[in-house]
């Protein structure tokens, strides 16, 4: 007679549950479809669909931010000079040197480098960095005044509404 030899947990005991009755209930599992090209398709379709509206949005959203409709340039004496102007009344003020900017709160914009689209990274001093941002934020406020009011050496003064800048404006 052989000796039994013990056999090893688990194994032929009741620890190991059986779930093949639960296939055997539901029936057959339904086969995995393969998926086709068409459905890749579609979901790119949608992926791309998508998007488009996103970056639609963004564009309406960008259009829609004020601005003060007007172009700088640096004078030969470091002044600041309206280059352009969409506005039809300030036309006649193009070449003129900008002393100020006023805002409806009583705050005064003097005249500065700020006005020039340029980033201030490349500013080395960090002095002179931390003056430009803060004259940076000062324009941000304007554009969001209900008018600013431009104050010329020539003792001229134009107010100005800030307008949104439109499609034709983010160029």
């Amino acid at each position: 007679m052989a000796p039994v030899r013990p056999q090893p947990e688990g194994a032929g005991s009741d620890s190991q549950l059986d779930f093949t009755w639960i296939d055997s209930a539901i029936g057959p599992a339904r086969p995995e479809r393969a998926r086709l090209p068409v459905d890749r398709a579609r979901a790119l379709l949608l992926l791309g669909l998508l998007g488009a509206a996103l970056v639609v949005l963004w564009l309406r959203f960008l259009a829609n931010e004020p601005h003060l409709p007007l172009a700088w340039r640096l004078a030969s004496n470091g002044a600041i000079e309206l280059d352009s102007s969409s506005q039809p009344g300030l036309q006649r003020l193009i070449g003129q040197r900008l002393r100020t900017i006023d805002l409806p709160d009583g705050q005064r914009l003097v005249a500065h480098a700020a006005l020039l689209p340029r980033s201030p990274r490349w500013i080395v001093d960090d002095a002179d960095r931390r003056a430009f941002q803060a004259q940076r934020a000062l324009i941000g406020q304007a554009v969001n005044q209900s008018h600013v009011v431009l104050q010329f050496e020539s003792g001229q003064a134009q107010a100005i509404t800030p307008q949104a800048r439109g499609l034709a404006g983010l160029g």
